[in-house]
């Protein structure tokens, strides 16, 4: 065996390059920790090395201990899947450990409809089986749900989850703050924003507790943290937040890694509060360009990208092109999620406003007419987005071509939200009040 040069890529298994082999298989890059020429290897060395170990489930690189990302972790976990079946049966609890890993690794590559269901069949399979970590599966699947827009669903599970690992305190603590950063992001997505701060603050007070200020897991919670307080309009400490974030990614990662998208959307979201939507533009676009390298154009995950760069082109008075990226972000949402899903909606009431704002009374009037009927159609008509709609609606019909009704979208959209964020806190307040009482009574 003839062995590289210093200076050319080769593969850290066989440690040959791809123009020294006669089929020149190519190398690839699996996993975000290894770096420089020991980042590459041969699809076949890594099966070889797989099956080697027998340690079917395990599809991390057993040198920087990372998740395998991409394709080649999927197709490990296919043949992992396989060799588990064989050796246990089709409705065995390893093959519901497998099956979660093999979800978790689509869930990676972007594939979140194969990744709900891959868990939900893990879950039925440890439920019925009774598996000792049913709660993990929980987890697996309420993430999966998440993806998909289906928050009730999510909550439902992630809830599940956590009871069991109350159960469990203090041996399962960063189990439970795990489940309860994202149990936040679900209540989030419902609209209950001071919950979903109050959660994640104490997730995040238990991860940095138990790992250390500069870990992954601290990384994400300051990443949804800084989502909350954004909805809450608290975009200085939003600010804050998301950039210790991004450090803390960066430095594990390196920079343009998709770990680090989500956060830069985000960070540029509380730069367009904070007054600068260059800045704002600049930090989605470099979010969009990669997720774009990892997942293709078209990809669901690249849909709020899309919205928030739409949102940055609006406010520097570029509506035209504004409009063009909030259309593909419809067009995106509603191939991937169907017509009547909320998240589909979410972006469209968005294209609604920049085209009212543009005085392109006719296309909003409709975009708004279907956003609202959505709404209603999935949140009842006492919900505040089905009542705000509705108002806007009959606002924008009243007014004509004026556009005299039309406000930027932002202002509107977290009015919306902080008043649903009020409420909740409101209902909090009264029930302490109320628990309060009780205990009084109890003692007198």
């Amino acid at each position: 065996m003839e062995l590289a040069p210093v200076d050319v890529p080769a593969c850290r298994i066989c440690l040959e390059s791809p123009d020294q082999q006669d089929d020149s298989e190519p190398l690839i890059s699996p996993c975000a920790g290894c770096r420089g020429f020991s980042a590459y290897v041969h699809f076949s060395c890594m099966v070889a090395f797989y099956r080697s170990r027998s340690r079917w489930e395990d599809l991390s690189c057993p040198t920087c201990r990372q998740f395998y990302r991409g394709k080649a972790a999927v197709d490990l976990g296919h043949l992992g899947l396989l060799e588990i079946e064989a050796e246990f049966g089709s409705n065995s609890v390893p093959v519901a450990i497998m099956l979660a890993h093999l979800g978790d690794a689509y869930g990676r590559l972007g594939d979140f409809r194969q990744m709900r269901n891959l868990s939900q069949r893990a879950f039925e399979i440890a439920k019925r089986e009774q598996y000792a970590d049913v709660a993990g599966m929980l987890c697996i699947l309420g993430i999966a749900h998440g993806r998909l827009g289906e928050f009730s669903l999510m909550c439902q599970s992630l809830e599940r989850a956590r009871a069991i690992y109350a159960q469990r305190l203090p041996a399962s603590a960063l189990l439970f703050a795990s489940v309860t950063s994202s149990l936040a992001c679900a209540r989030g997505e419902q609209g209950d924003f001071p919950r979903m701060r109050d959660m994640l603050e104490e997730a995040l007070s238990i991860q940095q507790d138990t790992l250390g200020m500069d870990h992954i897991d601290v990384a994400r919670t300051l990443n949804n943290l800084g989502s909350a307080l954004g909805e809450l309009g608290d975009a200085n400490r939003m600010r804050t937040m998301l950039e210790e974030s991004l450090r803390i990614q960066q430095r594990i990662y390196g920079r343009g890694h998709i770990e680090t998208a989500a956060t830069l959307t985000n960070l540029g979201r509380a730069h367009g509060e904070l007054g600068d939507p260059a800045r704002m533009r600049e930090l989605a676009a470099a979010a969009l360009e990669i997720q774009e390298r990892t997942y293709g154009q078209g990809h669901l995950s690249t849909a709020i990208t899309l919205m928030n760069l739409g949102s940055a082109e609006s406010r520097l008075g570029n509506h035209a092109t504004a409009r063009s990226l909030l259309q593909s972000a419809v067009e995106i949402r509603v191939r991937e999620l169907g017509t009547d899903h909320l998240e589909a909606a979410n972006v469209l009431l968005r294209l609604a406003e920049i085209s009212h704002a543009a005085n392109e009374v006719e296309f909003a009037l409709e975009s708004l007419e279907r956003v609202h009927g959505i709404y209603v159609q999935q949140l009842g008509r006492n919900h505040p987005r089905s009542r705000w709609t509705g108002k806007r609606l009959r606002e924008w019909r009243t007014a004509g071509q004026t556009g005299q009704f039309c406000q930027p979208y932002i202002q509107c959209w977290q009015a919306c939200y902080r008043g649903v964020a009020k409420l909740f806190e409101r209902r909090r307040r009264d029930a302490r009040a109320a628990a309060l009482a009780d205990n009084h009574v109890q003692g007198i």
